[in-house]
């Protein structure tokens, strides 16, 4: 700037007349009292450089010139003569004034910026659109164009809702074509005319469904770059997931996705300011992004903790269920994998019967599990082997004999003599597991009363006999189950399985 045809060399007061400038055009265009924040936001970092600044006086001169009001008289059209005229020293009072508003403003230095943050029509317009309110959301880009035809983010957003409605448009139209076509098809062939034309047109339809729903997938990760971008990473993360879940091998959801753990990595490492919710939220999804369900899930559940109702706009809870049921699931598997090797223990040191008792809680537990349907019978038949090892052969056949005998009994509903040869039965034996089990149900039945938990029991004895391959004893518990507990679901499903399994075998040459 020049003033009567010389340089100008002071460099106070052109730092002054450029921010009168600033602070002028500023009011002009957003009004008073973004103006004021705007003030309070240059206030402070006024005070901080004339402290630590390299240029302090210049700064300490901008600080009391700001404190006593910014008047834009102090700008050079009311000033005569040059510019490089002396600069006179305000009242220490006011500089101490600054430095006891200095501790003020470090305190509301967040909140002022919140309120800047909050002031940004982008940020109502972007929440509407990640609540699925398009048209509403639409409305309010084009009126911040309107204004600001320039802003980028709002000029992607509006491509995005365009790409969206085209979408919906495109869908609504498909799906309306293909239940006309679908019942006309069905006429033709009523009428038995040859449908093959509309048929071939359906499947043209669903093809182009097919395509339609590529695009879906397209617009969602273009949403999900621009998230990014905007460093909105729980919403990126879950347009990111949501098109893996469907199709895992799209190579450009995995690059968003290496893209969003880097940034997310970055954020939680590096940004001192975010927020306790936001940085539990992030560590989750990270987490989760790495198939490491155990370390996400409490991330989560402290997120759940500190957010409180507002939980729900960080779009993580879906992804949370997933990661409980994985956890559940894995947590399951490794009990199943402890008590097959306490059975396996039980049996490599000779205590059969106490491995028989643990592989057949395994067998309830998981019918399928590897190795059982091995272990299982053998871990049976020497249980059997040191059971038996103490009869002598007389009493062990007059023991086979009380037990066919009562079994008949039984599936004559003759319970009163399978009463008696029952006790008869477990007078010599004691321990037979079968024979005392057979006991309640004949004593339920002289009774007269169903009895569910004994009829659980027998469920639970037949998925023991299944897993153990002995089919026919499965049906007698199952039948069993049944007759004391009509309404017992799962055995009837149980039943008719093994039934099928039986005449199959049977029919086998």
């Amino acid at each position: 700037m020049h003033i009567g045809g010389g340089s100008s060399s002071n460099k106070l007061l052109l730092k002054r007349e450029f921010y009168i400038s600033f602070f002028k055009f500023y009011r002009k265009h957003y009004g008073l009292f973004k103006t004021g924040l705007l003030r309070l936001l240059c206030l402070n970092q006024f005070v901080i450089k004339s402290i630590s600044g390299n240029e302090k006086a210049l700064w300490r001169f901008l600080l009391r010139w700001l404190l006593t009001g910014a008047s834009e008289k102090d700008g050079l059209r009311f000033q005569s003569g040059n510019i490089d005229g002396p600069l006179t020293k305000s009242s220490s009072n006011k500089l101490m004034g600054a430095l006891i508003i200095l501790g003020l403003l470090f305190s509301f230095d967040l909140s002022l910026q919140a309120s800047l943050e909050k002031n940004d029509p982008l940020l109502p317009a972007i929440q509407t659109f990640q609540q699925g309110q398009i048209q509403e959301a639409l409305s309010l880009f084009l009126t911040i164009l309107k204004t600001d035809p320039k802003n980028k983010a709002a000029h992607d957003y509006v491509n995005l809702i365009a790409q969206q409605l085209l979408i919906d448009q495109k869908t609504k139209a498909q799906k309306d074509r293909l239940e006309l076509m679908v019942k006309a098809s069905q006429e033709l062939e009523d009428q038995r005319r040859d449908p093959r034309k509309i048929d071939d047109a359906i499947l043209e339809t669903t093809l182009t469904e097919k395509r339609a729903s590529e695009q879906q997938i397209q617009t969602y990760l273009d949403q999900a770059e621009i998230e990014i971008n905007l460093g909105h990473f729980p919403h990126a993360y879950d347009l990111v997931l949501r098109t893996l879940s469907n199709e895992n091998s799209n190579a450009e959801a995995q690059r968003l996705l290496s893209s969003l753990q880097s940034h997310a990595r970055e954020e939680i490492d590096q940004n001192q300011s975010l927020s306790t919710t936001v940085r539990y939220v992030l560590e989750g999804f990270y987490q989760y992004a790495q198939a490491n369900y155990e370390a996400a899930a409490p991330e989560w559940k402290k997120a759940h903790e500190v957010g409180g109702s507002s939980i729900g706009s960080f779009y993580f809870e879906p992804y949370e269920k997933i990661a409980l049921a994985h956890v559940a699931e894995n947590q399951e598997r490794l009990g199943q994998q402890k008590l097959f090797q306490e059975g396996l223990t039980y049996y490599s040191q000779g205590r059969f019967s106490r491995a028989l008792e643990v592989f057949r809680q395994l067998a309830i537990e998981n019918p399928d599990y590897p190795e059982l349907a091995s272990y299982l019978p053998r871990a049976e038949a020497d249980a059997e082997e040191e059971r038996t090892r103490f009869m002598n052969e007389k009493r062990k056949a007059q023991i086979a004999t009380l037990y066919n005998q009562s079994i008949s009994a039984m599936e004559h509903s003759q319970y009163a003599e399978a009463n008696t040869l029952l006790l008869e039965l477990l007078k010599l034996d004691p321990t037979h597991p079968q024979a005392r089990s057979y006991l309640l149900v004949v004593q339920a039945e002289l009774q007269r009363r169903h009895d569910p938990k004994i009829a659980e029991q027998h469920y639970k004895n037949g998925i023991i006999a299944y897993a153990g391959g002995k089919l026919e004893e499965a049906e007698r518990e199952w039948r069993i189950t049944l007759r004391m507990d009509p309404t017992h679901f799962k055995a009837q499903k149980a039943l008719s399985k093994v039934e099928k399994e039986i005449a199959l075998y049977r029919e086998a040459p």
